[in-house]
């Protein structure tokens, strides 16, 4: 089965530096370095996930397609289907790759179509053991979908996060207005009070903010109608100037926008 994610990381760092600092309720920030020693761009998430399955980062880019499987793995894409017992079609032609491999779990993605909004289609399988066992075990569809690949935050709830329209950001602005959109159930409320910052590293070229939104357990279980995205400032140590607004808690990083 997919592999639980781990525990979330929360801190500010700036450089090499990674000491961190709350600024009250709105977030954290850390030193803008000297643009005299520009530091190396923030680190690259090492895993990634589409709900419950977490992959390496690696494998969007450096993608092992179906057609350069080992022999188990080959097989067992080559007859996978769906719980109809139609064909999956898990082929190299159709843009297919590995992005977990082990015991009880393959799991493949391949670009989605540009209608999606998701960039990726994801399809995972699961040794069924409930029968045969070994090499005669049978492999059964346990996941397919959309996947939008994301850093992984243990136990704080992704969100959609973009900049707030109404509060746009300015070059002489050191507090950054977004809207984040919490993407677990929480009965049509906004996640007003629990909205975090994970992770804040300013360089003298970006400004990557990866957030999170605290899950609410005042009750055991929440409907999911659409809520509302929630306002969340996030104070700088520095104007933003020209430095570019990247989400890091999508993988790969990318510009924030409205």
């Amino acid at each position: 089965m997919p592999r639980p994610r781990p525990s979330a990381r929360r801190r500010c760092a700036a450089g090499a530096a990674m000491g961190a600092a709350l600024l009250g309720a709105i977030g954290c920030a850390s030193a803008i370095p000297s643009t005299e020693e520009s530091p190396a761009p923030p680190a690259a998430a090492e895993s990634a996930h589409c709900g419950n399955l977490v992959f390496p980062a690696t494998a969007l880019e450096n993608r092992t397609r179906v057609d350069r499987l080992d022999e188990r793995d080959a097989a067992v894409a080559a007859t996978a289907v769906d719980d109809l017992g139609e064909p999956l079609a898990l082929d190299a032609a159709a843009g297919w790759f590995l992005v977990v491999s082990d015991d009880d779990t393959l799991a493949f993605l391949r670009p989605a179509d540009p209608a999606f909004e998701a960039p990726y289609e994801l399809v995972a399988l699961h040794r069924d053991l409930s029968g045969r066992g070994g090499a005669d075990a049978v492999w059964r569809l346990s996941g397919r979908g959309a996947c939008t690949p994301r850093a992984d935050i243990g136990d704080r709830n992704d969100a959609d996060v973009s900049l707030d329209p109404a509060r746009p950001p300015s070059s002489d602005a050191t507090t950054v207005h977004l809207l984040v959109t919490e993407n677990a159930c929480h009965g049509g409320e906004d996640a007003e009070g629990r909205v975090e910052v994970v992770e804040l590293v300013e360089t003298a070229e970006t400004i990557a903010l990866t957030i999170g939104v605290r899950p609410d357990t005042s009750h055991d279980a929440w409907t999911c109608p659409g809520h509302p995205a929630t306002p969340f400032a996030v104070e700088l140590s520095a104007p933003i100037g020209d430095r570019t607004l990247v989400d890091a808690g999508l993988v790969p990083a990318r510009p924030l926008h409205d």
